[in-house]
């Protein structure tokens, strides 16, 4: 799923597979950046921090797939598998190789300290709303990115990368 630096702002409008989403401005490390969270009508949500990373979620709260420094992460009966592009001669292939188990607790306690970050600055009013586009009559997606990330303790790997488990 590559997309384009310009494409970043097409989120809110162009995800429809999210009924509920919201984009909002959030400051890291002396600047702001663009966060757009989503949730599909299942409750699977997702979270794009910019570009890059992005972190998948399926309906349970397992983490499915994501796309963090370049890469495909994807979740294979409860491990976690980096795909990367190899070209040779012309050709294109992904090659996918299992995180060790350091790796992946590593790869874990990463995305919950981004994700809390987020939380945090939800929290303490620091993030500012660029646009959100609700799925329920009188929902407050905001509210229910917040409610979600207090939820989250800890991040548990999917058996599989799609979107229903």
């Amino acid at each position: 799923m590559a997309r384009e630096a310009h494409d970043r702002e097409d989120l809110l409008r162009d995800a429809t597979a999210f009924g509920s989403r919201v984009q909002l401005k959030v400051p890291s490390d002396g600047g702001l950046i663009e966060v757009f969270a989503g949730f599909r009508s299942n409750g699977a949500a997702s979270f794009y921090f910019d570009q890059d990373p992005v972190y998948h979620f399926n309906q349970v709260g397992e983490l499915r797939r994501a796309f963090v420094n370049g890469l495909l992460i994807k979740a294979e009966t409860a491990q976690l598998v980096a795909m990367q592009r190899s070209r040779e001669e012309g050709e294109v292939a992904m090659v996918a190789r299992v995180l060790t188990d350091q790796q992946q607790v590593e790869f874990c306690l990463r995305a919950l300290r981004q994700l809390g970050e987020l939380r945090e600055a939800l929290h303490q009013g620091r993030a500012t709303i660029e646009g959100s586009i609700i799925g329920e009559p009188d929902e407050d997606v905001v509210d229910r990115v917040v409610k979600y990330l207090d939820e989250l303790r800890e991040i548990k790997i999917a058996t599989s990368p799609r979107v229903a488990s």
